[in-house]
C-alpha cells in the first residue's frame, strides 16, 4: 500500500484522540492465558490487528472456542491440559510475541506443533527462546520458522538469568513453567515489561517476585476471573500522535492509555525533551491507565543511555524521528536488537533519517544523526515494518513535507485505526 501526505497541512490545535486502539502485548497474553483457564473471560478493547486475530485463530486451531459479539471477545478456556493439536501449521503472521509465547507454551505440550509466519518471522533468530526450552527438555529441531515442536515430553523447572532484557523470552520461559516438574526462576539483568506477570496473578497463578526475579510455580489449574477484562489503550501506538501533538505544538488529549511503569519509558523520554505532558490516573488494577494531555512544547535533545534502550525499543524509531524533526541530533548505541526485528530497524531509520535530508553513520549496535539544514521531499520504503511507515508519515507532517511511502499496510498488524485517526485530524493523504 503506497500512501501519499501532501505537504504543509493544518491541524487542529486541540483534540481528543479516543482511538487508540487496545495494548497488543497484553492482548496476545490475555488469549493464550484465558484459552488455559477453566471458565470464560470476556476482553474489551481487545485489539483487533493482523497480529493478535492471529494470535485468536491459533487458540482456535488448538481447540479452544471464541465467540466474537464485534464490541467484545469471550474466549471459553479448555484449562492447563485442555489444547488439542491442530492440524495444520499454527502461523503467527508478523508477530514476533506471539511465535515466542506460544513456543513457550506448546513446548509443554502432549502432542506435536509445527508453528510459522511470514517472511520477516521465518528470518528472525529463535535461539534465545528455544536453548533455554531445550535446558528445560523441550524438543525443537530448528532455530528459525518453521519451528517444529515435538510434544510427549516432560519439562524441568529452570533457573535461568536472561542474558540479554527480553519481555517475550521471559514469557516464553513462564508459560512454560505453567507444565514444569517444579518451580521456574527468571533473573533479569535489566526488569523488562511485566504484562505476564501481572496478568498470572490476575488469573491466580502461583507467583512470586523479588527485584528482577519472578519465580512461578506450576499449577494444577487455574480458574478465569469472574469480571470482564478491558484491556488499556496502547501507549507505543499512542506515542506517535503524542510526538506529532508535541513536534507541531498541539493540545491534544488521549484516554485510558496504559502506563504500566515497566511501558512508559518513551513516555518519559518525550518528557526529558521536555514536552509538557499531564497524566491523571485512570485505573490502578491489574494494569494501571491514565489520561494524557499535551501542551505546546519546545523539544530539545535529550540523549538515550545504553541501560535504557531494552525499554525503549519499540518507541526508538519514533523517537528517533522526533528528535531529527525537531532540528537535534540523535545517537545511540546497545541497541543491536534493533537489528533483528520486523526490519532491520537501524538501517531502517537510518534510510528514513537520510531521505529526509539528513547525515546518518551506521554502527553494528546503533546510529549518529545530524538534523539537515532543510527537510527534504520523500519517498520511502519501510520494508514493511509498521514503526517505520508510521514514523515516516509524523515525520512528513511534522515537518510539511511532502511524502510517499510504500509498506504502509503493515501498520494493520499493530494500530488497525491508524488512518482513522488521521481522519480525525483532517490529514490529506492518498492511498494507492
Amino acid at each position: 500500500m503506497l500512501v501519499t501526505i501532501l505537504p504543509n497541512q493544518s491541524l487542529p490545535e486541540t483534540a481528543d484522540l479516543s482511538m487508540i486502539p487496545g495494548d497488543k502485548s497484553i492482548s496476545h497474553r490475555l488469549a493464550l492465558l484465558c484459552a488455559l483457564s477453566h471458565g470464560s473471560t470476556t476482553i474489551y478493547n481487545f485489539l483487533r490487528s493482523d497480529d493478535c486475530l492471529n494470535t485468536v485463530a491459533i487458540i482456535q486451531q488448538l481447540g479452544v472456542s471464541v465467540t466474537d459479539t464485534g464490541t467484545a471477545i469471550t474466549i471459553h478456556g479448555v484449562g492447563l491440559h485442555g489444547l488439542r493439536a491442530s492440524r495444520t501449521p499454527l502461523n503467527v503472521g508478523n508477530s514476533g510475541t506471539a511465535i515466542r509465547l506460544l513456543t513457550g507454551l506448546l513446548a509443554a505440550q502432549s502432542f506435536s506443533s509445527t508453528i510459522t509466519g511470514d517472511t520477516s518471522i521465518q528470518s528472525r533468530p529463535m535461539a534465545r527462546v528455544t536453548q533455554p526450552l531445550i535446558k528445560m527438555g523441550a524438543i525443537i529441531d530448528s532455530e528459525y520458522a518453521p519451528l517444529h515442536i515435538s510434544g510427549g515430553g516432560s519439562l524441568l523447572g529452570i533457573d535461568y538469568t536472561l542474558p540479554m532484557p527480553s519481555a517475550q523470552v521471559k514469557s516464553a520461559l513462564l508459560f512454560a513453567g505453567l507444565y514444569a516438574n517444579g518451580p521456574t526462576t527468571i533473573h533479569e539483568p535489566i526488569v523488562c515489561r511485566d504484562h505476564t506477570e501481572r496478568l498470572f496473578k490476575h488469573f491466580g497463578v502461583p507467583l512470586t517476585q523479588a527485584p528482577a526475579r519472578t519465580t512461578v510455580t506450576p499449577p494444577e489449574n487455574f480458574t478465569a476471573p469472574r469480571d470482564p477484562f478491558s484491556v488499556p489503550n496502547d501507549l507505543s501506538s499512542a506515542i506517535f500522535f503524542m510526538a506529532l501533538g508535541l513536534l507541531r505544538q498541539k493540545s491534544w488529549t488521549f484516554d485510558a492509555i496504559g502506563v504500566n511503569p515497566t511501558r512508559r519509558a518513551g513516555l518519559d523520554h518525550l518528557m526529558a525533551m521536555g514536552g509538557i505532558i499531564h497524566s491523571v490516573p485512570t485505573t490502578q488494577t491489574t494494569e494501571p491507565t491514565a489520561q494524557i494531555s499535551l501542551q505546546p512544547s519546545t523539544l530539545s535533545h535529550a540523549p538515550i543511555a545504553a541501560e535504557s534502550v531494552a525499554n525503549l525499543i519499540d518507541e526508538i524509531p519514533i523517537l528517533a524521528i522526533t528528535t531529527l524533526c525537531a532540528g537535534h541530533p540523535f545517537h545511540i548505541r546497545n541497541a543491536a536488537e534493533l537489528r533483528v526485528k520486523e526490519s532491520d530497524r537501524l538501517a531502517t531509520i537510518a534510510q528514513l533519517a537520510q531521505a529526509l535530508g539528513a547525515h546518518v553513520q551506521e554502527h553494528p549496535d546503533g546510529l549518529d544523526i545530524d538534523p539537515p539544514l532543510k527537510f527534504l521531499n520523500f519517498e520511502y520504503d519501510c520494508q514493511f515494518d509498521h514503526r517505520l511507515a508510521m514514523s515516516a508519515i509524523v515525520a512528513a507532517l511534522a515537518t510539511g513535507v511532502r511524502a510517499t511511502i510504500h509498506g504502509c499496510e503493515s501498520i494493520r498488524t499493530s494500530f488497525p485505526s491508524f488512518f482513522a485517526l488521521l481522519d480525525t485530524l483532517h490529514v490529506a493523504y492518498t492511498i494507492d
